[in-house]
């Protein structure tokens, strides 16, 4: 069931309250669900859900994890009271009427998977829209592989691993809604179709070995809110009145500003924060 180089949609951090995310995207019903760990002996199944019989939960698991929402199709599972025994390879597997569609997480110990530099840009879109994402590499460098992922403070998502020779293969969570060109050199360029809030946050494009750039992105319903501020600051610290730092600048009041014209993060920045009053 999990083969040598099994390609990993999503590495999560060992902590004491966790959380394996395994949602559906597909509006196909589902027939049968599974989470499935990998063991030196084969696997070991940890929990099943039918939608006529049930969850049902090994007993070796049953006061440690919980179904998030058995009965939607969010199945995530909750693990509480981790030890370093419950790190390793995890199959969320969910059988449909067309085929099966899958997950492997990965549980691994680790301080955090905060980038250590700072987000050289950051783009602001309405939700329902598509967000093109680019890799700052140079046309004429020798980039046979990409690697795209999103970064959150206690889990790391594979969108998309693209090599110019093998082709291009999708995280689970990314198979409907990303495209991206491996056949050429537009392997740079990443296209998320229909964003929701819920997309907002790093990204990260690996290249060239040990190269990255990294990027933000703000899912926002015409409002701007305090994370971008934040940000603003960040990159233009002119913009701080005095005696003000970037952890007290979060006061602003911006909330109010819906001219379109502030979707420009550098527009933002020089005029439109100006508008806005401290709070």
């Amino acid at each position: 069931i999990f083969k040598r180089g099994r390609f990993v949609d999503a590495t999560v951090k060992l902590t004491n309250n966790m959380t394996l995310e395994c949602v559906y995207p597909k509006t196909d019903g589902i027939t049968q669900m599974s989470w499935v760990k990998s063991i030196v002996a084969g696997k070991e199944v940890i929990a099943v859900s039918h939608p006529l019989y049930g969850v049902h939960i090994e007993d070796k698991y049953k006061d440690r994890i919980r179904f998030i929402n058995a009965s939607s199709r969010d199945k995530s599972l909750n693990f509480m009271k981790t030890t370093e025994a419950d790190t390793g390879l995890y199959l969320c597997s969910i059988t449909f009427p067309k085929g099966v569609w899958e997950k492997v997480v990965q549980v691994i110990q680790l301080d955090s998977f905060e980038v250590p530099v700072p987000p050289t840009n950051h783009m602001i879109i309405e939700p329902g829209g598509n967000v093109t994402l680019r890799c700052s590499y140079s046309v004429g460098d020798l980039v046979r592989q990409v690697m795209w992922e999103r970064i959150k403070a206690d889990q790391m998502d594979t969108i998309v691993l693209c090599n110019l020779s093998e082709g291009k293969t999708y995280g689970s969570d990314y198979q409907e809604r990303a495209m991206i060109d491996c056949a050429t050199q537009e392997s740079d360029i990443l296209v998320i179709q229909n964003v929701t809030s819920s997309d907002s946050g790093i990204y990260r494009c690996r290249h060239g070995g040990n190269k990255t750039h990294v990027m933000r992105l703000t899912v926002t319903s015409g409002l701007v809110n305090f994370h971008v501020v934040f940000s603003c600051l960040e990159i233009y610290p002119q913009n701080l009145r005095p005696g003000e730092n970037t952890v007290q600048s979060v006061n602003y009041d911006v909330c109010g500003i819906k001219d379109s014209t502030c979707g420009n993060m550098e527009t933002f920045c020089t005029d439109c924060l100006q508008q806005s009053p401290s709070s």
